[in-house]
This record gives structure tokens, sequence and C-alpha cells, in this order.
């Protein structure tokens, strides 16, 4: 119900392959993969941002509290792009390495270390809510905000 009035379009892309590459040096071994066009684009990109450039889009929305790139491709250029990545000197690892680094990072997995029933201050996410402006409102404020007055 709150989202009807936002005109949103969500589209399943399974024409679509995502490789992450987190850790020392993963930036800049991807960028060797990019073309100069890719690499200029993601010349000084903050974290959680995105950008579409070529065939790649490519963000900086890790979950490992490392440095790094998610990528997303046409699924034909997926193996490709792994087996020059494992070239360029990226070392695979999966989900169970990915946790640990999550969690030394203190970044909570939904469903895990948080859920509809804990609030982002309670998950220490608090860092996450977008308190400006003072009179932005939105759901559950009122109880985040008298959460915060008493510390928790």
């Amino acid at each position: 119900q709150h989202a009807e009035p936002y005109a949103i379009d969500i589209t399943v892309r399974d024409d679509l392959s995502l490789i992450a590459v987190q850790g020392p040096n993963a930036q800049e071994k991807a960028a060797t993969l990019f073309t100069d066009q890719q690499r200029h684009a993601v010349e000084g990109m903050k974290p959680f941002f995105g950008v579409q450039a070529g065939d790649l889009f490519i963000a900086t929305t890790g979950y490992t509290g490392e440095a790094g790139y998610e990528i997303a491709m046409p699924n034909e250029k997926a193996a490709d792009f792994w087996r020059a990545l494992v070239e360029a000197g990226g070392k695979p690892c999966g989900l169970g390495a990915r946790d640990t680094l999550r969690l030394e990072a203190g970044m909570n997995l939904y469903g895990q270390e948080m859920d509809e029933g804990i609030s982002p201050l309670a998950a220490n996410m608090g860092w996450t809510i977008a308190w400006e402006p003072a009179d932005r409102d939105f759901i559950g404020r009122e109880a985040l905000e008298m959460q915060r007055e008493k510390g928790h």
C-alpha cells in the first residue's frame, strides 16, 4: 500500500550474471578487464554507487567491508570474464568467506542478525537511516526517534 504512489516496475533479468570482486587490489585487478570507457566510468566511484558502462553494470555495493566491485554482465560474457579475472590474480571464494568478512566488518545479513522484528538501531544499522531533513517523514520515524532518545 505504501508503494502505490510510486511508479515502480520490476524486471527480472535472467539474461545477466553477477560477479563480485572483493579484497586487496580487487578493483585494480577487475579494472584490467575493463575498457577505457569502463575504467573512466568507475574512477573515484564512492561506496554504494553504480554505473552502466558499456555492457557492464559496475557497482560498489559490496558486502564484505573490502573495496571491490559487483559486476553485472550478459550471461554469455560471464565465464570468460571469470576466467580472465582468475588469470589477473583473483582468488575464488564462497559464501562462507563472504560471511566471515561481513561479520568482521559489522555488516548484518537479513534473516540472521536482523529482520522485521529488530529495529535498525538495535541492529547497529542507524547509519542507514536518512534522518535529514528533520521534517522528513517515514514509517516508523517516531518509534525510532524514541529509541534513539533512550539510547537503544
